[in-house]
């Protein structure tokens, strides 16, 4: 008999205590990291580098990781001092300066974070507008380091911004000897030397400034300045090569203007001039190239055909040198001695106030703070028609003087209210001439082609704010300091002057 093989039992593979394999492997997974976490957690963190992380997010204004690394140090007493700062900081970030101030100064008297505590605590009294202390803990900081590049920068932006320009450039020039932010030391040093009225050292920074950086978004109102220092020192060739860097309606056309008057070329220039004009009705540099021109001609008949245009011109431009020394000239070209006799005592007046204007501004650039200097110079702008300027020492002597503020808004007021002539230029004479005159001549044609009849463009008024010399356009105030300034109205229109 054949024997059958017995059948083989079925086995289950099973886990000696009955539980799935994988559920072993997620319990060993989640273990594991329970475990490393307590392990990471026994070690202690490290404060310097908590610290170093914190002013690393104060950079990047991450507020949140302030607060987070800030909340682990306090497990470290021996650094309070830190603490202190980061705090301070925290104030300063949400715009509380009052609270700010006590966090800083007990910060400062830690030997590790002083000099930090006392950049950020000058920082905090120019927000809380205690311009004097600011400057007094700047200067603390400078001088336990020399090489407080920020808290020197800082301090150098808040004289600029109060008119203590001299000061101001000393630290200026030793930011700049370090190469420390060309774009923004080289600009703010630039300014200041244009309102010197140094323009080709302004020139020579500005160019440098706009080079150091040139994405940077200020780069527009650089070029503005620049372009106005090249065109007082006669540079049109340089000029064309930032004229592309300022958006202004008729820049080109202005300096084609300018370029042809410096070649001679009265062929083309009245149809350029002619462009301007209706931009601009008003532009005084385009106004003064073609009083200019039209003497060039040394004719009588041309003479008073220019002055159907300045004679009106210098009612609303009241405060032009330029203008007044142009219509005295054309006034007696033309054989009106009367006319000629008024604009010669506008322009005798005018050089007196800016002979005023500049020893004013001379003295009070020594200066830190004082009232009376600032006060005299915005009041010695706006005589000179210097608006923007007289606007610009007007708010400038406002955050060093609040308690004076009824004064000085009533030059602010004057900078809006149309300034009367000197010495008024309207005569009988000259006013039946003028009505009896075409108000708004039409462009002459070239001398070759020229009928006798042919009559001159009216030029045009320079619509922005006036500088010291009326061979530019103006152009806007840069501005500049966030820590320190304080918001203004827009800048008026006003003539352009020479000093």
């Amino acid at each position: 008999m054949s024997q059958k093989s017995a059948p083989k039992p079925n086995i289950r593979p099973r886990v000696s205590s009955g539980i799935p394999w994988w559920i072993w492997v997620a319990l060993c997974v989640v273990g594991g990291g329970i475990g490393f976490s307590l392990f990471q957690n026994a070690i202690a963190e490290d404060p310097a580098k908590l610290f170093a992380d914190a002013m690393l997010a104060a950079q990047n204004q991450d507020g949140k990781l302030i607060e987070n690394n800030l909340e682990k140090l306090k497990q470290f007493p021996e650094f309070v001092g830190q603490q202190k700062l980061l705090e301070g900081m925290l104030m300063l970030n949400r715009s509380r300066p009052l609270k700010a101030i006590p966090m800083l100064q007990e910060a400062s008297e830690e030997k590790a974070v002083r000099g930090k505590a006392l950049m950020y605590l000058g920082i905090a009294y120019a927000q809380a507008e205690d311009s004097m202390m600011a400057i007094k803990t700047f200067e603390s900081a400078i001088q336990d380091d020399e090489n407080a590049f920020e808290a020197r920068h800082s301090m150098a932006m808040m004289l600029n911004d109060m008119m203590a320009w001299e000061e101001a450039l000393t630290h200026l020039n030793f930011l700049a000897e370090k190469e420390y932010k060309p774009a923004q030391i080289l600009k703010t040093r630039g300014d200041i030397l244009f309102d010197l009225g140094k323009y080709k050292e302004a020139a020579a920074d500005l160019e440098a400034a706009i080079k150091a950086d040139q994405t940077d978004p200020m780069n527009s109102v650089k070029a503005d300045r620049l372009i106005q220092s090249l065109t007082r020192m006669g540079d049109l060739e340089k000029v064309t090569e930032f004229i592309g860097l300022i958006d202004r309606p008729g820049a080109n056309e202005r300096l084609e203007a300018e370029k042809l008057f410096a070649a001679g070329n009265t062929s083309e220039i009245f149809e350029v001039l002619d462009r301007i004009r209706r931009e601009a009705p008003n532009d005084a540099r385009a106004a003064q190239i073609y009083a200019q021109t039209m003497l060039k001609q040394k004719s009588a008949e041309k003479a008073a055909e220019a002055l159907v245009i300045i004679r009106p011109l210098v009612t609303n431009v009241t405060r032009n040198l330029d203008l007044y020394k142009s219509l005295a000239e054309l006034s007696r070209m033309a054989g009106d001695d009367e006319v000629a006799g008024l604009a010669q005592q506008n322009v005798d007046q005018l050089t007196e106030l800016n002979s005023q204007y500049d020893a004013a501004l001379a003295a009070t650039i020594r200066t830190r703070d004082e009232y009376e200097p600032r006060f005299k110079l915005a009041q010695l702008a706006l005589e000179t028609g210097r608006l923007e300027q007289a606007m610009k020492y007007c708010e400038a002597v406002s955050r060093l003087h609040p308690e004076k503020e009824a004064e000085i808004s009533a030059v602010k007021q004057q900078v809006f209210t149309p300034l009367p002539q000197l010495v008024s230029t309207k005569t009988a004479s000259a006013d039946a001439a003028s009505n009896g005159a075409t108000s708004t001549p039409a462009v002459p044609e070239s001398p070759a082609e020229q009928k006798p009849d042919a009559e001159p463009a009216t030029p045009a008024e320079n619509p922005e704010p006036a500088k010291s010399d009326a061979a530019s356009e103006a152009a806007p105030d840069a501005a500049t300091n966030a820590k320190s300034e304080a918001s203004t109205s827009p800048a008026p229109e006003a003539e352009s002057v020479e000093k």
